[in-house]
């Protein structure tokens, strides 16, 4: 396992960037890219948090196997977990 501490959130942040988010547009009536999103419009939760994003990643190519976890800098709570998928 690998395991990686997130400098600054700035992996999950390009990450996010990378996938987007998707939002309705009323003019076109179509799904699209709302891009770019940050951790805290993604996962509300996060919001007016002082957060440490931490990725865990096997060594292997392995479908779903990877885990973002957000710690609070503060208390050392983890705050919210995601799981690959």
């Amino acid at each position: 396992m690998n395991i990686i501490y997130d400098e600054g959130n700035k992996n999950i942040k390009e990450h996010l960037e990378r996938i987007g988010v998707s939002a309705y547009n009323e003019k076109t009536k179509k799904w699209e890219k709302d891009l770019p999103t940050v951790p805290e419009k993604e996962y509300p939760e996060l919001k007016d948090k002082d957060y440490q994003s931490v990725y865990l990643a096997p060594k292997g190519s392995v479908m779903g196997g990877d885990l973002w976890v957000f710690v609070d800098k503060n208390t050392g709570e983890v705050i919210k977990y995601i799981r690959g998928k």
